[in-house]
């Protein structure tokens, strides 16, 4: 299974060590807790697969969620990607972005 298809929160297995899946492309390592930035082609053997019961696209999330969401995944883009210039940007995108999730 490929690293993307993993719902957060889920264990799983890869290159000999435990890690639990912390955002969209970061896993954190059982033992150490240190987080370490996945790559989307990773394949991954998930521990413990919880079934999902509810279909495929019929998720919802609170507001707070989905910044939380963006906010995880923004975090670890400058981190793959660090300078002023992204920083920048990423502030443009969130203000944007915020602006439209509340409706202004």
């Amino acid at each position: 299974m490929k690293f993307p298809h993993l719902p957060i929160g889920q264990r799983f297995r890869f290159q000999d060590k435990l890690y639990t899946k912390v955002g969209p492309l970061t896993a954190s390592e059982e033992g150490s807790g240190n987080n370490r930035l996945m790559i989307k082609s990773a394949e991954i053997e998930p521990l413990d697969m919880q079934v999902e019961t509810q279909p495929k696209g019929s998720r919802s999330f609170s507001e707070q969620q989905i910044r939380t969401l963006f906010d995880q995944a923004c975090q670890e883009f400058l981190q793959a990607n660090p300078g002023d210039e992204t920083k920048q940007l990423l502030g443009v995108l969130q203000a944007g972005f915020y602006r439209r999730l509340s409706g202004s």
